[in-house]
């Protein structure tokens, strides 16, 4: 009874604080005679973005929905970078190759003692350092850097390659239907087979039609300060390159620690049963050690990914025009701190709990039965 009273006295208390703060703030507002309103989402948007799907928004309402997506962007760009280093670095912590494991242990050591706003800084100023690249010297690149970004060719397909992958989709199912039914199994004359039609069906289509499949470079064309995409190809500009490398491989460093304390935290025993069967230590990490630590990684990666999504923030020091960016932008022309706060704190909040329900449920997923502790015991 005395526990309940004191958590309704202490609730009464928060209570009663928030209701004076926001009281307060409300006087001052009115008495500056700033006023809290919408109509500002319609108004003409002033100025130009450097990048994002409409660089040139009508109004703040699409100014905004362009900053929303260039965050999008640059976030599951770095998960999923994130997340591939630092698997791989965290296996190679505890590699029994000496120099891998001395090279993971470095990256590690390095990029998670660096501010990530420094190394913000450090890639953007390294590609603004690169040599400029003109529209007239661009040749059969796949990747192509220069001092406004970095191209990358984008594949060409003809309509040739379509007709292609109908052959060889063709072939491969009669060879299935062929295969139906028999005990005995012939995998190597299957594959060869089907190669063998795949690459003369290609060559018949190549010289008849021409090329297949073509990798053409975007053309960067300097214009004022901003860059001109070209109609094929990609560009990544230095601030999200900026922005998605020193995100990446910054939580990339805590992940591969994550990973081999999800390792480690897996039985020995574990280990030893997938080689006494005659598994390859990658197999047995692979099939065995992996699926297990899962359900001790996913909680602490969630945190990883939550925090990659709350980073990208800094953007705005390298002149990324993600939604904070651009919500400074509004508040310069219409002044509508509070409003552009609330949408700022409502779209980090919403997706934050919408990361950690993925994580969550994911978590559930694969969870083993019984906590580690239990595991360990009953073995």
């Amino acid at each position: 009874m005395i526990g309940w009273v004191a958590q309704l006295v202490v609730l009464g208390v928060l209570l009663a604080f928030f209701t004076i703060v926001a009281s307060e703030a409300m006087h001052n507002w009115q008495r500056t005679g700033t006023d809290f309103e919408w109509d500002w989402l319609s108004h003409e948007f002033p100025t130009q973005l450097s990048e994002g799907f409409n660089t040139h928004p009508e109004t703040a309402g699409d100014a905004l929905l362009v900053g929303i997506v260039n965050t999008f962007r640059v976030t599951i760009a770095a998960i999923v970078a994130a997340t591939v280093i630092g698997l791989a670095v965290g296996a190679g912590r505890l590699s029994e190759n000496w120099i891998v494991r001395r090279a993971s242990t470095v990256f590690v050591e390095t990029f998670r003692n660096i501010p990530v706003l420094l190394q913000m800084f450090f890639w953007e100023a390294l590609v603004i350092s690169l040599p400029s690249l003109k529209s007239d010297a661009i040749g059969e690149y796949l990747i192509k850097p220069s001092n406004k970004g970095i191209g990358i060719a984008w594949p060409r397909l003809a309509a040739g390659f379509w007709l292609w992958v109908a052959i060889v989709a063709v072939v491969v199912i009669l060879l299935l239907r062929r295969r139906t039914g028999r005990k005995t199994s012939r995998g190597l004359p299957w594959m060869l087979g089907a190669l063998a039609v795949a690459l003369l069906s290609w060559w018949v289509l190549d010289a008849v039609t021409g090329p297949l499949l073509k990798f053409e470079m975007a053309s960067v064309v300097k214009r004022g300060n901003f860059t001109q995409f070209g109609t094929t190809g990609m560009v990544m500009t230095e601030s999200f390159f900026a922005v998605w490398f020193g995100l990446s491989i910054y939580a990339a460093s805590f992940i591969a620690e994550i990973v081999r304390g999800g390792i480690l935290a897996v039985p020995r025993g574990q280990r030893e049963a997938g080689q006494a069967l005659g598994l390859t230590r990658f197999v047995s990490l692979r099939f065995v050690v992996l699926p297990q630590a899962l359900r001790i990684i996913l909680p602490p990666l969630g945190n990883q990914y939550l925090n990659v999504l709350k980073y990208s923030a800094l953007g705005v020091a390298v002149a990324y025009p993600e939604i904070q960016k651009v919500g400074f932008s509004i508040i310069n022309a219409t002044g509508q701190f509070r409003a552009v706060l609330l949408i700022w704190t409502a779209f980090f909040l919403t997706f934050s709990l919408v990361i950690s329900a993925v994580v969550n449920y994911y978590n559930r997923k694969v969870g083993l039965m019984g906590s580690p502790v239990h595991t360990l015991e009953g073995r």
